[in-house]
């Protein structure tokens, strides 16, 4: 008779154990990868940091015990009596936006673009984000980095409304005032349900970014040869600007002034008109409602002396990202210049 052998019984793990060990795996793998992606972004932004300083001044505008800083970028020669040109961005925008604008306008005087609290090389600043805030900062920054008037105000989309406020808070100092594609007070109430239902949708995503962003999504981007439209910027403005869209603080900071939009709207509509200053008005054809036009020719209303430029090929964006637009922008600029500096009527 034969011996009987043993063989070992194999015991296959249970469908629930199989299913616990892969979720297991899941997390680590997860874990793993957004840990790769946290050190990928603060990398990212060091390196960043140390190629790309400011190019201009970093001046205090905070009180004893309460320091932050805003970026002067001020290029051309200050002459006597002739205004000096100050450059306001968009929503999401730099002061290196304005690559492509400034030098033209600095073949002719001087000129200054800064970068708003939470924007470009300047600190976060101190809430409320409205265009009073701004306003006072501005004030300040001016004047402790030794930029007397008078100014002419040039306020970009959202940069618009801060230049009226500006212009209304220190009249003595403004002389004249460029509104290109501008921000109007009263357009949360006039332009189309679907543009305001976009803008709001945009709005609520844009945690939802900032987080993204943590995780380095929108570096990894830009690295795999994604492109924005400021793609024609000479190149240190280029990489400034795809470095500021890289980090959280780009959509935090966006977050932070739509926060306080209504209160802007109410400050610049209570801002009033401009007088007999002149004002240019440059506005996108492409892409713009007809609801948006009449927005930008209301503008055009707040002076005795204005006049609307509308380019016909132009974007909202492309009005400073655009080589043959920008140059537009910058001649209405100059033209504004010329007319406050010599009393004349600007041109149509």
């Amino acid at each position: 008779m034969k011996p009987t052998v043993a063989v070992p019984r194999v015991t296959r793990p249970s469908a629930p154990s199989r299913l616990a060990r892969g979720l297991r795996w899941l997390v680590l793998g997860l874990a793993a990868l957004l840990l790769s992606g946290l050190v990928y972004q603060q990398l990212g932004a060091w390196a960043d940091a140390r190629a790309l300083p400011p190019p201009g001044r970093l001046v205090d505008v905070g009180q004893p015990g309460a320091a932050y800083r805003l970026h002067l970028y001020c290029t051309g020669e200050r002459a006597a009596g002739r205004p000096t040109v100050i450059l306001d961005t968009l929503s999401g925008g730099s002061s290196a936006l304005w690559a492509l604008v400034q030098p033209v306008v600095a073949e002719h005087g001087r000129v200054c673009a800064y970068d708003r609290g939470g924007w470009g090389w300047s600190d976060d600043g101190p809430a409320p984000r409205d265009a009073e805030q701004n306003t006072r900062e501005l004030h300040t920054l001016l004047e402790r980095a030794g930029e007397p008037g008078p100014y002419v105000q040039v306020g970009h989309s959202l940069g618009g409304l801060y230049a009226r406020v500006y212009a209304a808070r220190y009249p003595e100092q403004v002389v004249g005032v460029v509104l290109v594609d501008a921000a109007h007070p009263d357009q949360a109430g006039r332009l189309p349900a679907e543009n305001l239902a976009q803008a709001a949708a945009f709005e609520r995503q844009l945690p939802f970014f900032s987080a993204l962003t943590r995780l380095g999504v929108m570096r990894l981007y830009f690295a795999l040869g994604g492109t924005l439209d400021f793609e024609d910027l000479p190149p240190d403005a280029h990489a400034a600007v795809q470095a500021f869209w890289s980090l959280p603080r780009q959509w935090d900071s966006q977050r932070r002034e739509a926060l306080y939009r209504t209160a802007t709207d109410a400050q610049a509509r209570a801002a009033g008109d401009l007088g007999g200053r002149p004002l240019i008005v440059v506005t996108a054809g492409t892409g713009s409602s007809p609801e948006w036009l009449a927005l930008q020719a209301d503008l055009a209303a707040l002076s005795t002396n204005s006049a609307q430029r509308v380019v016909a090929e132009a974007t909202h964006g492309s009005l400073a990202l655009n080589p043959a637009h920008a140059r537009l922008t910058a001649e209405a600029i100059l033209d504004v210049v010329g007319a406050a500096n010599n009393g004349d009527p600007v041109q149509p």
